[in-house]
């Protein structure tokens, strides 16, 4: 049965939880939507109902946006991080690497045979197709991985890291992975510890506070919108 709605799930981490929203739950091909920087699973709200039906598509808010939890104080947001997050998801949902055991494929064909009281010399069809199916249930399946801006770039290297795992990459707008050349690497790590000072000073100060307008003219500014598109 297919769940056209969105249905929120929450899957436990260390820290908290991932949260997101699965697209026809019993679809037969996965994909993983990951959404860009400062954003959320709800990318994908208005792509999700046009894309065929045969796709379950699982959006997840990266930790620290959407209604994921924050990680723990100390932790940057790195992408190693959020590749820990992909795996975290991708061992949740059992898109896991295909291990065909053939022990236990041989005790699951001797199990078929003896039920149907027939010997092997005399497999049918449909006894055949029950065999496989049954060899094909203990195989995982990989996922594909759908990612937007920085969850492209997380995705690509996520493939790279895991590359049995994920069947193939849809990049909408992707960031390429960050790199430094080695002569700029030592500068660009001393702005990094910067950066990440700057940060705790300014959590460790009082936390701002906001009226719904000036909120509204924040989100305006950076975004570069008026009232109405806002």
């Amino acid at each position: 049965m297919v769940d056209e709605e969105p249905v929120e799930f929450q899957v436990a981490v260390p820290y908290g939880h991932i949260a997101g929203k699965v697209w026809r739950a019993g679809a037969p091909c996965a994909v993983l939507c990951l959404h860009g920087w400062q954003d959320n699973a709800g990318t994908f709200d208005h792509l999700a109902p046009l894309l065929p039906r045969h796709l379950c598509l699982v959006a997840a808010d990266f930790p620290g946006h959407g209604y994921s939890s924050h990680r723990p104080r100390g932790v940057s947001d790195s992408f190693v991080e959020y590749l820990v997050s992909i795996d975290q998801l991708v061992q949740h949902f059992g898109w896991s690497q295909v291990i065909f055991n053939f022990e236990t494929a041989v005790l699951d064909i001797k199990i078929i045979i003896s039920d149907l009281e027939i010997t092997i010399f005399y497999l049918g069809s449909r006894i055949a197709l029950k065999i496989i199916d049954k060899i094909e249930s203990r195989c995982c399946r990989q996922v594909v991985i759908m990612g937007h801006s920085m969850g492209g770039a997380a995705g690509m290297l996520y493939a790279g890291a895991r590359p049995s795992l994920v069947h193939s990459l849809v990049l909408l707008d992707a960031l390429k992975p960050i790199h430094v050349e080695p002569a700029k690497l030592p500068a660009r790590t001393a702005a990094a510890l910067d950066a990440v000072a700057q940060i705790e000073r300014k959590l460790s100060g009082p936390k701002p506070s906001y009226t719904h307008e000036e909120l509204l003219q924040r989100a305006m500014k950076s975004h570069e919108m008026s009232v109405g598109e806002a």
